[in-house]
C-alpha cells in the first residue's frame, strides 16, 4: 500500500541496517542505497567519526581542537542511530511499527523482545520518502 511507504521505507531500513550490524557488515554501498536524505548521511557520518575520535581521546592519543570540538557536536555513545541502546537490544531483536505520526512525519518502531523503541523521521521529497532522521541522527529528544 502506498499509504504504508513512510512506515515501510523505516521499518525495512532500520531492521537491515540492525542486522548488518550485528553480522559486522559495513556495506557503504548498502548504506549509499538507501532512502536517505543527504543531511542524514551527513550526520550519520560525523556521528561515525566523532565515534573513531572519541575512541582516539579515550586511547590517549593527541587529537586537534578541531576534533575535540567535532566530537562535542557530533558524539554519541556506542553508535550511530541506536546510540547506548544497541547494548540493550537481542540478537534476534526485529523493530515492528508502533506508530506513524504524519505532522511530525515519525515513525515509532518498537523492538518486540525488548520493547526498545526507535523513533525514525521521514519525509516526502519529489514524491519519494526518504529517512531524515533515525534515533540519534537527526532527531531532537
Amino acid at each position: 500500500k502506498v499509504e504504508n511507504a513512510p512506515e515501510a521505507i523505516a521499518l525495512n531500513f532500520i531492521n537491515a541496517y540492525y542486522f548488518n550490524l550485528l553480522e559486522g557488515i559495513d556495506d557503504s554501498n548498502w548504506f549509499e542505497a538507501q532512502p536517505l536524505t543527504d543531511n542524514f548521511k551527513k550526520v550519520y557520518r560525523n556521528q561515525e567519526k566523532a565515534i573513531k575520535i572519541s575512541e582516539q581521546i579515550l586511547e590517549g592519543k593527541k587529537v586537534s581542537k578541531a576534533d575535540r570540538r567535532f566530537v562535542e557536536k557530533y558524539s554519541v555513545d556506542y553508535s550511530p542511530i541506536f546510540g547506548a541502546a544497541i547494548l540493550d537490544l537481542e540478537t534476534d531483536s526485529v523493530f515492528a511499527v508502533e506508530s506513524y505520526d504524519k505532522k511530525t512525519g515519525i515513525v515509532t518502531l518498537k523492538d518486540e523482545k525488548t520493547e526498545i523503541e526507535l523513533p525514525v523521521k521521514v519525509v516526502n521529497v519529489k514524491g519519494k520518502w526518504l529517512i531524515e532522521g533515525a534515533g540519534t541522527v537527526n532527531i531532537s529528544n
